[in-house]
Protein backbone atom coordinates (compact mmCIF):
# COMPACT_ATOMS: atom_id res chain seq x y z
CA UNK A 1 0.00 0.00 0.00
CA UNK A 2 1.61 3.32 -0.61
CA UNK A 3 1.93 6.45 1.50
CA UNK A 4 -1.18 4.74 4.14
CA UNK A 5 -0.82 7.71 6.28
CA UNK A 6 -2.17 10.41 4.06
CA UNK A 7 -5.79 8.37 3.28
CA UNK A 8 -8.52 6.61 5.68
CA UNK A 9 -10.46 3.07 4.76
CA UNK A 10 -13.37 5.45 4.18
CA UNK A 11 -11.85 7.12 1.83
CA UNK A 12 -10.74 3.94 -0.43
CA UNK A 13 -13.96 2.76 -0.16
CA UNK A 14 -15.47 5.64 -1.23
CA UNK A 15 -13.60 6.15 -4.06
CA UNK A 16 -14.30 2.20 -5.05
CA UNK A 17 -17.67 3.29 -4.76
CA UNK A 18 -17.19 5.60 -7.29
CA UNK A 19 -15.27 3.64 -9.64
CA UNK A 20 -17.74 1.51 -9.85
CA UNK A 21 -20.77 3.35 -10.73
CA UNK A 22 -18.60 4.10 -13.92
CA UNK A 23 -20.62 2.45 -17.15
CA UNK A 24 -17.76 0.20 -18.05
CA UNK A 25 -17.40 -1.27 -14.66
CA UNK A 26 -21.34 -1.41 -14.51
CA UNK A 27 -21.02 -3.42 -17.79
CA UNK A 28 -18.52 -5.98 -16.97
CA UNK A 29 -19.23 -7.50 -13.69
CA UNK A 30 -15.83 -9.50 -13.94
CA UNK A 31 -13.72 -6.42 -13.80
CA UNK A 32 -16.04 -4.67 -11.17
CA UNK A 33 -15.77 -8.08 -8.51
CA UNK A 34 -11.71 -8.03 -10.13
CA UNK A 35 -11.58 -4.80 -8.72
CA UNK A 36 -13.36 -5.14 -5.58
CA UNK A 37 -11.34 -8.24 -4.98
CA UNK A 38 -7.72 -6.57 -5.12
CA UNK A 39 -9.22 -3.77 -2.92
CA UNK A 40 -10.58 -5.45 -0.65
CA UNK A 41 -7.59 -7.55 0.53
CA UNK A 42 -5.83 -5.28 0.49
CA UNK A 43 -7.72 -3.17 3.08
CA UNK A 44 -7.79 -6.50 4.75
CA UNK A 45 -3.78 -6.72 5.04
CA UNK A 46 -3.84 -9.76 2.80
CA UNK A 47 -1.89 -8.02 -0.43
CA UNK A 48 0.91 -10.53 0.04
CA UNK A 49 -1.95 -13.02 -1.18
CA UNK A 50 -2.86 -11.17 -3.68
CA UNK A 51 -1.30 -13.48 -6.79
CA UNK A 52 -2.01 -14.70 -10.04
CA UNK A 53 -3.74 -18.42 -8.68
CA UNK A 54 -5.66 -16.92 -6.25
CA UNK A 55 -7.40 -13.97 -8.48
CA UNK A 56 -7.91 -16.87 -10.95
CA UNK A 57 -10.05 -18.91 -8.51
CA UNK A 58 -11.77 -16.32 -6.07
CA UNK A 59 -12.84 -13.89 -8.68
CA UNK A 60 -12.70 -15.53 -12.28
CA UNK A 61 -13.97 -19.22 -10.84
CA UNK A 62 -11.40 -21.28 -12.35
CA UNK A 63 -10.85 -24.70 -10.73
CA UNK A 64 -8.42 -25.51 -7.96
CA UNK A 65 -5.80 -27.30 -10.91
CA UNK A 66 -5.35 -23.66 -12.60
CA UNK A 67 -2.33 -23.56 -14.20
CA UNK A 68 -0.98 -19.61 -14.40
CA UNK A 69 1.26 -20.72 -16.86
CA UNK A 70 -0.60 -22.62 -19.27
CA UNK A 71 -3.78 -20.09 -19.28
CA UNK A 72 -3.27 -16.17 -19.46
CA UNK A 73 -6.91 -15.64 -18.49
CA UNK A 74 -5.75 -13.18 -15.81
CA UNK A 75 -3.07 -11.28 -16.98
CA UNK A 76 -5.87 -10.60 -20.02
CA UNK A 77 -8.63 -9.41 -17.37
CA UNK A 78 -5.80 -6.82 -15.72
CA UNK A 79 -4.99 -5.61 -18.70
CA UNK A 80 -8.49 -5.18 -19.38
CA UNK A 81 -9.23 -3.69 -15.82
CA UNK A 82 -5.71 -0.78 -16.00
CA UNK A 83 -7.38 0.01 -19.47
CA UNK A 84 -11.00 0.53 -17.36
CA UNK A 85 -9.64 2.42 -14.78
CA UNK A 86 -7.51 5.15 -16.56
CA UNK A 87 -10.17 5.99 -18.80
CA UNK A 88 -12.46 6.53 -15.78
CA UNK A 89 -10.12 9.01 -14.82
CA UNK A 90 -9.27 10.60 -17.51
CA UNK A 91 -13.12 11.23 -18.10
CA UNK A 92 -15.83 10.75 -15.23
CA UNK A 93 -13.23 10.82 -12.41
CA UNK A 94 -10.76 13.27 -14.03
CA UNK A 95 -11.41 15.45 -11.14
CA UNK A 96 -11.14 13.22 -8.45
CA UNK A 97 -8.48 14.16 -5.73
CA UNK A 98 -7.78 10.63 -4.93
CA UNK A 99 -7.40 7.53 -7.43
CA UNK A 100 -6.77 4.16 -7.07
CA UNK A 101 -4.42 2.50 -9.21
CA UNK A 102 -3.18 -0.86 -10.63
CA UNK A 103 0.29 -0.71 -11.86
CA UNK A 104 1.37 -3.23 -14.35
CA UNK A 105 3.46 -6.35 -13.31
CA UNK A 106 1.68 -6.20 -10.23
CA UNK A 107 -1.73 -6.69 -9.10
CA UNK A 108 -1.92 -5.45 -5.91
CA UNK A 109 -3.35 -1.46 -6.01
CA UNK A 110 -1.75 1.55 -5.26
CA UNK A 111 -3.64 4.42 -3.30
CA UNK A 112 -2.80 7.93 -3.99
CA UNK A 113 -3.89 11.36 -4.06
CA UNK A 114 -3.95 13.65 -7.35
CA UNK A 115 -4.48 16.90 -8.83
CA UNK A 116 -5.28 18.67 -11.73
CA UNK A 117 -1.38 19.91 -11.60
CA UNK A 118 -0.20 16.73 -11.42
CA UNK A 119 -1.68 15.45 -14.69
CA UNK A 120 -0.50 18.51 -16.41
CA UNK A 121 2.91 18.19 -15.24
CA UNK A 122 3.04 14.70 -16.21
CA UNK A 123 1.71 15.67 -19.49
CA UNK A 124 3.94 18.45 -20.42
CA UNK A 125 7.04 16.01 -19.53
CA UNK A 126 6.34 13.61 -22.04
CA UNK A 127 8.15 15.73 -24.55
CA UNK A 128 11.01 17.84 -22.60
CA UNK A 129 12.15 14.37 -21.43
CA UNK A 130 11.95 12.23 -24.29
CA UNK A 131 15.02 12.15 -26.32
CA UNK A 132 15.36 14.68 -29.13
CA UNK A 133 16.21 12.27 -31.69
CA UNK A 134 13.44 9.44 -31.01
CA UNK A 135 9.80 9.44 -33.45
CA UNK A 136 7.36 11.42 -32.20
CA UNK A 137 3.62 10.52 -31.88
CA UNK A 138 0.83 11.91 -31.08
CA UNK A 139 -2.55 9.73 -30.75
CA UNK A 140 -5.34 11.72 -31.35
CA UNK A 141 -8.76 11.32 -30.08
CA UNK A 142 -11.10 9.18 -32.27
CA UNK A 143 -14.18 10.05 -33.81
CA UNK A 144 -17.58 8.17 -32.95
CA UNK A 145 -20.09 8.63 -35.06
CA UNK A 146 -22.87 8.08 -32.08
CA UNK A 147 -24.13 10.21 -29.37
CA UNK A 148 -24.57 6.74 -27.03
CA UNK A 149 -22.10 7.33 -23.98
CA UNK A 150 -21.21 3.54 -23.90
CA UNK A 151 -19.96 3.89 -27.78
CA UNK A 152 -18.11 7.27 -27.31
CA UNK A 153 -16.37 5.77 -24.48
CA UNK A 154 -15.71 2.84 -26.11
CA UNK A 155 -14.47 5.23 -28.59
CA UNK A 156 -12.20 7.29 -26.02
CA UNK A 157 -10.80 3.80 -24.31
CA UNK A 158 -9.30 2.95 -27.68
CA UNK A 159 -7.19 5.56 -28.31
CA UNK A 160 -6.45 5.82 -24.64
CA UNK A 161 -5.22 2.08 -24.98
CA UNK A 162 -3.46 2.44 -27.93
CA UNK A 163 -1.75 5.35 -26.68
CA UNK A 164 -0.58 3.35 -23.15
CA UNK A 165 0.91 0.49 -25.17
CA UNK A 166 2.81 2.40 -27.75
CA UNK A 167 4.39 4.68 -24.63
CA UNK A 168 5.41 0.69 -23.35
CA UNK A 169 8.13 0.74 -26.76
CA UNK A 170 10.90 3.04 -24.35
CA UNK A 171 12.61 4.68 -28.02
CA UNK A 172 9.09 6.19 -28.92
CA UNK A 173 7.78 9.23 -27.28
CA UNK A 174 3.86 9.52 -27.10
CA UNK A 175 1.14 12.42 -26.33
CA UNK A 176 -1.73 11.06 -25.55
CA UNK A 177 -3.31 14.02 -23.41
CA UNK A 178 -4.26 17.78 -24.97
CA UNK A 179 -6.05 21.11 -23.58
CA UNK A 180 -9.56 22.12 -24.67
CA UNK A 181 -7.74 24.72 -27.28
CA UNK A 182 -6.00 21.85 -28.65
CA UNK A 183 -8.92 19.37 -28.66
CA UNK A 184 -10.76 22.22 -30.76
CA UNK A 185 -7.95 22.24 -33.16
CA UNK A 186 -7.23 18.97 -34.12
CA UNK A 187 -11.30 18.76 -34.67
CA UNK A 188 -10.58 21.55 -37.88
CA UNK A 189 -7.77 20.43 -39.29
CA UNK A 190 -5.13 17.49 -37.35
CA UNK A 191 -2.39 17.68 -40.02
CA UNK A 192 -1.85 21.69 -38.72
CA UNK A 193 -2.71 20.28 -34.93
CA UNK A 194 0.20 17.53 -35.61
CA UNK A 195 2.59 20.33 -36.94
CA UNK A 196 1.76 22.80 -34.14
CA UNK A 197 2.67 19.42 -31.81
CA UNK A 198 5.87 19.63 -33.67
CA UNK A 199 5.38 15.72 -33.66
CA UNK A 200 6.61 13.16 -36.30
CA UNK A 201 3.74 10.83 -36.21
CA UNK A 202 -0.33 11.02 -36.00
CA UNK A 203 -2.33 8.32 -34.79
CA UNK A 204 -5.71 8.99 -35.66
CA UNK A 205 -9.27 6.75 -36.15
CA UNK A 206 -12.88 6.35 -36.39
CA UNK A 207 -15.47 4.01 -34.46
CA UNK A 208 -19.05 3.64 -36.23
CA UNK A 209 -21.61 1.35 -34.74
CA UNK A 210 -23.81 0.14 -37.53
CA UNK A 211 -26.86 -2.60 -37.11
CA UNK A 212 -25.15 -4.92 -34.11
CA UNK A 213 -21.49 -4.32 -35.26
CA UNK A 214 -18.97 -2.75 -34.87
CA UNK A 215 -16.07 -1.13 -38.08
CA UNK A 216 -13.28 0.65 -36.49
CA UNK A 217 -10.40 1.96 -38.24
CA UNK A 218 -6.71 3.14 -37.07
CA UNK A 219 -4.71 5.46 -39.42
CA UNK A 220 -1.04 6.29 -39.01
CA UNK A 221 0.22 9.26 -40.84
CA UNK A 222 3.37 11.11 -41.49
CA UNK A 223 2.51 14.38 -39.68
CA UNK A 224 4.56 16.74 -41.62
CA UNK A 225 2.63 15.62 -45.08
CA UNK A 226 -0.35 13.89 -44.33
CA UNK A 227 0.84 10.86 -45.64
CA UNK A 228 -1.17 7.57 -44.73
CA UNK A 229 1.65 4.87 -43.66
CA UNK A 230 -0.73 2.33 -42.71
CA UNK A 231 -4.60 1.42 -41.88
CA UNK A 232 -5.85 -1.01 -39.86
CA UNK A 233 -9.82 -2.08 -40.29
CA UNK A 234 -11.79 -4.15 -38.07
CA UNK A 235 -15.24 -4.78 -38.98
CA UNK A 236 -17.18 -7.28 -36.53
CA UNK A 237 -20.44 -8.07 -35.06
CA UNK A 238 -20.92 -6.90 -31.03
CA UNK A 239 -21.74 -10.06 -29.63
CA UNK A 240 -17.85 -10.74 -30.24
CA UNK A 241 -17.56 -8.30 -26.94
CA UNK A 242 -16.25 -5.19 -27.22
CA UNK A 243 -12.99 -5.50 -25.11
CA UNK A 244 -12.33 -9.05 -27.19
CA UNK A 245 -12.47 -6.41 -30.63
CA UNK A 246 -10.47 -3.65 -28.90
CA UNK A 247 -7.82 -6.11 -28.22
CA UNK A 248 -7.61 -7.51 -31.30
CA UNK A 249 -7.28 -4.21 -33.10
CA UNK A 250 -4.55 -2.83 -30.60
CA UNK A 251 -2.56 -6.01 -31.12
CA UNK A 252 -2.35 -5.80 -34.44
CA UNK A 253 -1.83 -2.20 -34.88
CA UNK A 254 0.91 -1.71 -32.40
CA UNK A 255 2.33 -5.22 -33.39
CA UNK A 256 2.33 -3.21 -37.45
CA UNK A 257 4.09 0.33 -36.05
CA UNK A 258 5.72 -0.46 -32.50
CA UNK A 259 9.47 -1.58 -32.11
CA UNK A 260 12.88 -1.35 -34.72
CA UNK A 261 10.74 -3.63 -37.51
CA UNK A 262 7.52 -1.18 -37.25
CA UNK A 263 6.71 1.33 -39.83
CA UNK A 264 7.58 4.11 -37.49
CA UNK A 265 11.14 3.40 -37.17
CA UNK A 266 11.23 2.72 -41.26
CA UNK A 267 9.58 5.94 -41.92
CA UNK A 268 11.73 7.82 -39.88
CA UNK A 269 13.74 9.45 -43.01
CA UNK A 270 10.16 10.65 -44.90
CA UNK A 271 9.03 11.29 -41.39
CA UNK A 272 11.88 13.02 -39.73
CA UNK A 273 15.24 13.29 -42.28
CA UNK A 274 17.00 15.23 -39.35
CA UNK A 275 16.51 12.76 -36.65
CA UNK A 276 17.08 9.67 -38.94
CA UNK A 277 20.51 11.50 -39.19
CA UNK A 278 21.01 12.27 -35.83
CA UNK A 279 22.83 10.69 -33.04
CA UNK A 280 24.41 8.18 -35.85
CA UNK A 281 26.93 6.08 -33.68
CA UNK A 282 24.18 5.07 -31.90
CA UNK A 283 21.50 4.54 -34.70
CA UNK A 284 24.62 2.68 -36.60
CA UNK A 285 24.99 0.14 -34.21
CA UNK A 286 21.28 -0.77 -33.50
CA UNK A 287 20.45 -0.72 -37.18
CA UNK A 288 23.47 -2.84 -37.86
CA UNK A 289 22.28 -4.91 -35.41
CA UNK A 290 18.97 -5.37 -37.41
CA UNK A 291 19.98 -5.86 -40.30
CA UNK A 292 22.04 -8.61 -39.60
CA UNK A 293 18.64 -9.78 -37.51
CA UNK A 294 16.90 -9.32 -41.09
CA UNK A 295 19.56 -11.05 -42.93
CA UNK A 296 22.50 -13.39 -42.14
CA UNK A 297 25.87 -12.88 -43.40
CA UNK A 298 29.69 -12.81 -41.87
CA UNK A 299 29.51 -9.43 -43.41
CA UNK A 300 26.32 -8.16 -41.57
CA UNK A 301 27.31 -9.75 -38.32
CA UNK A 302 30.57 -8.59 -38.23
CA UNK A 303 29.35 -5.20 -39.09
CA UNK A 304 26.76 -5.23 -36.58
CA UNK A 305 29.31 -6.50 -33.72
CA UNK A 306 32.03 -3.52 -34.79
CA UNK A 307 29.04 -0.83 -34.93
CA UNK A 308 27.35 -1.43 -31.29
CA UNK A 309 31.23 -2.19 -29.63
CA UNK A 310 31.52 1.52 -31.10
CA UNK A 311 28.76 2.67 -29.38
CA UNK A 312 28.92 1.12 -26.33
CA UNK A 313 32.39 2.55 -26.13
CA UNK A 314 30.87 6.03 -26.99
CA UNK A 315 27.56 5.30 -24.58
CA UNK A 316 28.58 3.10 -21.71
CA UNK A 317 25.18 3.62 -19.85
CA UNK A 318 23.05 2.87 -23.16
CA UNK A 319 21.42 -0.59 -21.46
CA UNK A 320 19.90 -1.33 -25.64
CA UNK A 321 23.84 -1.44 -27.00
CA UNK A 322 25.22 -3.18 -24.17
CA UNK A 323 21.90 -6.02 -24.24
CA UNK A 324 21.94 -6.24 -28.29
CA UNK A 325 26.12 -6.81 -28.12
CA UNK A 326 25.65 -9.19 -25.11
CA UNK A 327 23.64 -10.92 -27.59
CA UNK A 328 25.86 -10.92 -30.22
CA UNK A 329 28.36 -12.34 -28.21
CA UNK A 330 26.45 -15.52 -27.25
CA UNK A 331 25.36 -15.59 -30.71
CA UNK A 332 28.80 -15.83 -31.99
CA UNK A 333 30.09 -19.15 -29.93
CA UNK A 334 26.45 -20.50 -31.50
CA UNK A 335 27.89 -19.63 -35.28
CA UNK A 336 31.55 -20.23 -34.94
CA UNK A 337 32.25 -16.62 -35.34
CA UNK A 338 34.95 -14.69 -33.01
CA UNK A 339 34.17 -11.87 -31.42
CA UNK A 340 35.91 -10.95 -28.23
CA UNK A 341 38.30 -13.07 -25.77
CA UNK A 342 35.78 -15.31 -23.26
CA UNK A 343 32.63 -14.17 -25.19
CA UNK A 344 30.27 -15.49 -22.04
CA UNK A 345 31.52 -14.21 -19.96
CA UNK A 346 31.54 -10.98 -21.01
CA UNK A 347 28.09 -11.26 -22.71
CA UNK A 348 27.27 -12.11 -18.67
CA UNK A 349 28.60 -8.91 -17.72
CA UNK A 350 26.97 -6.95 -20.31
CA UNK A 351 23.96 -8.33 -19.61
CA UNK A 352 24.04 -7.71 -15.18
CA UNK A 353 25.35 -4.10 -16.38
CA UNK A 354 22.35 -3.42 -18.70
CA UNK A 355 20.00 -4.42 -15.99
CA UNK A 356 21.58 -2.28 -13.36
CA UNK A 357 21.54 0.64 -15.70
CA UNK A 358 17.81 0.00 -17.07
CA UNK A 359 15.79 -2.77 -14.56
CA UNK A 360 13.21 -2.36 -17.25
CA UNK A 361 15.30 -2.96 -20.73
CA UNK A 362 13.28 -5.41 -22.15
CA UNK A 363 16.29 -6.51 -24.40
CA UNK A 364 18.62 -6.73 -21.43
CA UNK A 365 16.08 -9.64 -20.19
CA UNK A 366 15.49 -11.22 -23.63
CA UNK A 367 19.15 -11.52 -23.31
CA UNK A 368 19.15 -12.85 -19.90
CA UNK A 369 16.53 -15.21 -20.89
CA UNK A 370 19.33 -16.32 -23.81
CA UNK A 371 22.26 -16.75 -20.98
CA UNK A 372 20.27 -19.11 -18.77
CA UNK A 373 19.52 -21.11 -22.08
CA UNK A 374 23.00 -21.34 -22.57
CA UNK A 375 23.86 -22.12 -19.01
CA UNK A 376 21.08 -24.90 -19.30
CA UNK A 377 18.79 -23.00 -16.16
CA UNK A 378 15.49 -23.84 -18.09
CA UNK A 379 13.22 -22.49 -15.08
CA UNK A 380 15.67 -19.03 -15.16
CA UNK A 381 15.23 -19.22 -18.66
CA UNK A 382 11.78 -19.58 -18.41
CA UNK A 383 11.39 -16.59 -15.85
CA UNK A 384 13.39 -13.84 -17.42
CA UNK A 385 11.61 -14.46 -21.04
CA UNK A 386 7.92 -13.92 -18.72
CA UNK A 387 9.58 -11.16 -17.37
CA UNK A 388 11.01 -9.70 -20.85
CA UNK A 389 7.13 -10.13 -22.35
CA UNK A 390 5.80 -8.61 -19.39
CA UNK A 391 7.12 -5.30 -20.03
CA UNK A 392 5.64 -4.74 -23.77
CA UNK A 393 4.21 -8.02 -25.59
CA UNK A 394 3.75 -5.86 -28.37
CA UNK A 395 7.12 -5.87 -29.47
CA UNK A 396 7.40 -8.34 -32.26
CA UNK A 397 10.64 -8.73 -32.80
CA UNK A 398 11.18 -9.29 -29.11
CA UNK A 399 8.33 -11.80 -28.89
CA UNK A 400 9.79 -13.54 -31.57
CA UNK A 401 13.39 -13.84 -30.19
CA UNK A 402 11.84 -15.40 -26.71
CA UNK A 403 9.68 -16.99 -28.38
CA UNK A 404 12.91 -18.87 -30.02
CA UNK A 405 14.64 -19.51 -26.90
CA UNK A 406 11.42 -20.81 -25.05
CA UNK A 407 11.75 -23.63 -28.25
CA UNK A 408 15.33 -24.06 -27.41
CA UNK A 409 14.57 -24.22 -23.71
CA UNK A 410 12.26 -26.93 -24.33
CA UNK A 411 8.80 -24.95 -24.11
CA UNK A 412 7.59 -26.02 -27.18
CA UNK A 413 3.79 -25.26 -27.26
CA UNK A 414 4.65 -21.53 -25.47
CA UNK A 415 7.47 -20.66 -27.85
CA UNK A 416 5.18 -22.09 -31.07
CA UNK A 417 2.47 -19.72 -29.57
CA UNK A 418 4.53 -16.43 -29.48
CA UNK A 419 6.52 -17.04 -32.51
CA UNK A 420 3.12 -17.61 -34.55
CA UNK A 421 1.53 -14.56 -33.16
CA UNK A 422 4.31 -12.02 -33.18
CA UNK A 423 5.27 -13.31 -37.05
CA UNK A 424 1.98 -12.62 -38.36
CA UNK A 425 1.84 -8.77 -36.75
CA UNK A 426 4.70 -8.62 -38.44
CA UNK A 427 6.68 -10.57 -41.40
CA UNK A 428 10.03 -8.95 -40.88
CA UNK A 429 11.17 -11.18 -38.09
CA UNK A 430 14.72 -12.31 -36.98
CA UNK A 431 16.35 -14.69 -39.36
CA UNK A 432 16.99 -17.44 -36.67
CA UNK A 433 13.31 -17.42 -35.99
CA UNK A 434 12.53 -19.80 -38.90
CA UNK A 435 15.56 -22.26 -36.95
CA UNK A 436 12.80 -21.76 -34.30
CA UNK A 437 9.85 -23.23 -36.13
CA UNK A 438 12.07 -25.76 -37.83
CA UNK A 439 13.14 -26.98 -34.31
CA UNK A 440 9.12 -26.98 -33.40
CA UNK A 441 8.30 -28.99 -36.18
CA UNK A 442 11.59 -31.86 -35.83
CA UNK A 443 9.96 -31.97 -32.33
CA UNK A 444 6.43 -32.93 -33.70
CA UNK A 445 7.78 -35.27 -36.11
CA UNK A 446 6.53 -32.92 -39.25
CA UNK A 447 9.29 -32.98 -41.00
CA UNK A 448 8.28 -31.74 -44.62
CA UNK A 449 6.48 -28.32 -42.52
CA UNK A 450 10.50 -28.22 -41.08
CA UNK A 451 11.87 -28.22 -43.54
CA UNK A 452 9.94 -25.28 -45.64
CA UNK A 453 11.07 -23.35 -42.20
CA UNK A 454 14.63 -24.76 -42.95
CA UNK A 455 14.83 -23.75 -46.24
CA UNK A 456 13.02 -19.84 -45.07
CA UNK A 457 16.26 -19.32 -43.43
CA UNK A 458 18.20 -18.64 -46.29
CA UNK A 459 21.44 -18.64 -44.71
CA UNK A 460 23.89 -20.43 -46.58
CA UNK A 461 26.83 -18.99 -44.81
CA UNK A 462 26.33 -20.50 -41.57
CA UNK A 463 26.50 -24.29 -40.70
CA UNK A 464 22.63 -24.13 -38.94
CA UNK A 465 21.17 -24.09 -42.79
CA UNK A 466 22.86 -27.47 -43.98
CA UNK A 467 22.33 -28.97 -40.77
CA UNK A 468 18.52 -28.40 -40.62
CA UNK A 469 17.80 -29.37 -44.12
CA UNK A 470 20.35 -32.61 -43.91
CA UNK A 471 18.08 -33.49 -40.66
CA UNK A 472 14.80 -32.99 -42.60
CA UNK A 473 15.89 -34.50 -45.69
CA UNK A 474 17.00 -37.64 -44.27
CA UNK A 475 13.62 -38.06 -41.89
CA UNK A 476 11.48 -37.54 -45.29
CA UNK A 477 13.24 -40.45 -46.93
CA UNK A 478 15.57 -37.89 -49.70
CA UNK A 479 18.62 -39.53 -48.75
CA UNK A 480 20.06 -37.52 -52.19
CA UNK A 481 19.56 -34.57 -51.26
CA UNK A 482 20.31 -35.38 -47.48
CA UNK A 483 23.23 -36.19 -48.63
CA UNK A 484 24.16 -32.77 -50.58
CA UNK A 485 23.28 -31.04 -47.17
CA UNK A 486 25.35 -32.91 -45.63
CA UNK A 487 28.63 -32.50 -47.93
CA UNK A 488 27.60 -28.26 -47.69
CA UNK A 489 27.75 -28.59 -44.07
CA UNK A 490 31.48 -30.65 -44.42
CA UNK A 491 32.66 -28.01 -46.59
CA UNK A 492 31.52 -25.52 -43.72
CA UNK A 493 32.62 -27.61 -40.73
CA UNK A 494 34.94 -30.64 -41.79
CA UNK A 495 34.63 -32.15 -38.03
CA UNK A 496 30.76 -31.43 -38.55
CA UNK A 497 29.97 -35.02 -36.93
CA UNK A 498 31.96 -34.60 -33.83
CA UNK A 499 31.39 -30.65 -33.46
CA UNK A 500 27.09 -31.21 -33.60
CA UNK A 501 27.43 -33.69 -31.30
CA UNK A 502 28.54 -30.77 -28.83
CA UNK A 503 26.78 -28.17 -30.26
CA UNK A 504 23.35 -28.85 -30.32
CA UNK A 505 22.81 -29.93 -26.67
CA UNK A 506 24.12 -26.29 -26.45
CA UNK A 507 20.88 -24.39 -27.85
CA UNK A 508 18.34 -27.64 -27.11
CA UNK A 509 18.17 -28.21 -23.93
CA UNK A 510 15.27 -30.72 -24.98
CA UNK A 511 17.18 -34.23 -24.60
CA UNK A 512 14.43 -35.56 -27.19
CA UNK A 513 14.83 -33.19 -29.41
CA UNK A 514 18.75 -32.86 -30.11
CA UNK A 515 18.99 -36.49 -29.82
CA UNK A 516 16.44 -36.80 -32.74
CA UNK A 517 18.49 -33.97 -35.15
CA UNK A 518 22.27 -36.17 -33.90
CA UNK A 519 20.24 -39.34 -35.18
CA UNK A 520 19.84 -38.04 -38.25
CA UNK A 521 23.00 -36.29 -38.59
CA UNK A 522 24.65 -39.47 -38.08
CA UNK A 523 22.45 -42.00 -40.22
CA UNK A 524 23.10 -39.41 -42.79
CA UNK A 525 26.88 -39.42 -42.37
CA UNK A 526 26.95 -43.17 -42.03
CA UNK A 527 25.02 -43.28 -45.87
CA UNK A 528 27.49 -40.57 -47.30
CA UNK A 529 30.88 -42.91 -45.73
CA UNK A 530 29.24 -46.01 -47.89
CA UNK A 531 28.84 -44.09 -51.33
Amino acid sequence: MENPEVYSYEEIEIELHQVLNFVLFKNSPILAMFLEYIVTETLQGRSKNIKEYNIAVNVLKRPASFNCNDDSIVRIHAGRLRRVLNLYYVTEGKNNKFHIDVPKGSYVPHFKWFSQDKVDSCSSSTTSSANDTNPMVAIFPFKCFSGKEEEVMFSIILSEEISSELSSFRDIATIGYYSAEMTSKISENIIEAGKSLKVDYIITGSVQFIDERIKIRVNLLIASSGQVMVTKTINKRIDSGMLEIQDEIINNFIGAIGGYYGLIFHGMNLASPIKASANMIMREGIYGYYKYQRSFSFSTFNTAVAALEKAVKMYPDSAEALAMLAELYLDGILLGIKTVDEPFEVACRFSAEALKIDPLSQHAWQTRAFLHLFKKEKEYCFHSALQCLKLNSNSTDITCGVGFVLVCAGYFEEGFQLIQKASRLSPDYPWFVNGGLCFYFIYKRDYLTALYWAEKMNTEETYWDPLLKTVCLSYIGKQFEAKKSLARLLELVPDAPVRMKEMIPCLILSNDLASHIVTALENTVLAYIEN
